[in-house]
């Protein structure tokens, strides 16, 4: 089962689209998990693997990319962009699940 985290973003809903077209089962979910809480990833996915839906994937497509925003909103941006993805690998690490994690150069242009 796919957990695909920020669905409802741009990439995650053209993701969804294409796991409906391919008819792989996922539950997605956008900003009702708090991803910046460890303790709300882990009891989701206790949640669904209780319902017989245990995630062998998380797919991770949240980010904050307001740019124009960013600069006012720096640690909510650090939280969500940082320790967000940080928080979903160990929730992945937990539950033996393997993290797709993307990111856009609105979030890190590769030139590190």
């Amino acid at each position: 089962m796919i957990w695909l985290i920020g669905n409802k973003g741009m990439l995650g809903t053209e993701l969804s689209r294409v796991l409906e077209q391919r008819g792989l089962a996922y539950v997605g979910t956008d900003r009702e998990v708090d991803i910046t809480d460890p303790a709300a990833l882990a009891a989701f996915a206790a949640k669904q693997a209780a319902g017989g839906k245990a995630f062998t994937w998380l797919i991770n497509c949240a980010a904050y990319t307001a740019v124009d925003k960013a600069e006012d909103d720096a640690d909510f941006c650090r939280r969500l962009n940082t320790d967000g993805p940080g928080n979903i690998a160990g929730t992945a690490k937990t539950i033996g699940a393997t993290v797709l994690h993307f990111s856009t150069d609105y979030v890190f242009n590769g030139k590190g």
